[in-house]
């Protein structure tokens, strides 16, 4: 999951751990009635953010699956080596839902 604020908005301005405790867990119980549990989560801040990537990431790119059955990720750092944009976000969301329409039960 990723959020992107402006800086003047109170998310921002909360610690990485109670944006985790009241905005992340309260989405995913909305995506699921089971108890889910986090082992690792990541926040970054950055007026400009963009990710960057090192020279692995090409073999290290992740998937559209996950470990849970019928969630998937697609976020535009899948979109590497291109800039985030519209056009590729669409693609990304093609592509996505040609898996996902793909493997639903027949």
């Amino acid at each position: 999951m990723l959020a992107f604020t402006s800086t003047h908005k109170i998310l921002y301005g909360h610690s990485p751990r109670k944006i985790h405790m009241t905005w992340f867990v309260t989405l995913l119980k909305k995506i699921t009635s089971k108890r889910v549990s986090v082992d690792r989560w990541f926040s970054f801040r950055g007026f400009f953010a963009q990710p960057i990537f090192d020279k692995a990431f090409v073999q290290n790119k992740p998937t559209f699956h996950t470990p849970c059955p019928r969630f998937y990720v697609a976020n535009l750092d899948m979109t590497y080596p291109y800039d985030r944009g519209t056009n590729y976000a669409v693609a990304l969301g093609k592509e996505v839902s040609t898996i996902i329409s793909n493997e639903l039960p027949r």
